[in-house]
């Protein structure tokens, strides 16, 4: 098991433990105060750190694309800090290997905890 795999694995089960909700729900009860939500009008989501440590996650209006970008954006959230991006405002060239090892791991982060986090719904 690829180690996105397994940490999406492991946070659907730290829910399911701790969360007073399940799925995207719980994982955003846990996250607390270091993500903030705000909605915007692309149909993908967008993680930006902020400078004390929190992350603001611009997630889409679309019911269905709000469901699937929140646990992505929330991996960016938990293990990233925005170099793909940063080096890509930057010109730097080896901008598009960081930032596709940083949305590889993000898709396959979110389709495990989905999967994990789904898998006996309801609960």
């Amino acid at each position: 098991m690829e180690r996105a795999e397994l940490l999406g694995r492991q946070w659907a089960e730290r829910v399911r433990r701790e969360a007073p909700y399940g799925g995207v729900t719980g994982l955003l009860a846990l996250l607390g105060s270091s993500v903030r939500l705000e909605p915007w009008e692309n149909s993908f989501g967008a993680c930006f750190p902020l400078p004390d440590g929190s992350h603001v996650l611009k997630i889409p209006d679309d019911e269905d694309r709000r469901f699937l970008a929140i646990p992505h954006e929330a991996a960016e959230a938990l293990y990233f800090v925005g170099l793909g991006q940063c080096l890509r405002f930057e010109s730097v060239p080896c901008w598009r290997l960081q930032l596709a090892r940083e949305e590889g791991f993000c898709n396959a982060f979110a389709r495990a905890f989905l999967d994990a986090a789904y898998s006996e719904w309801p609960p």
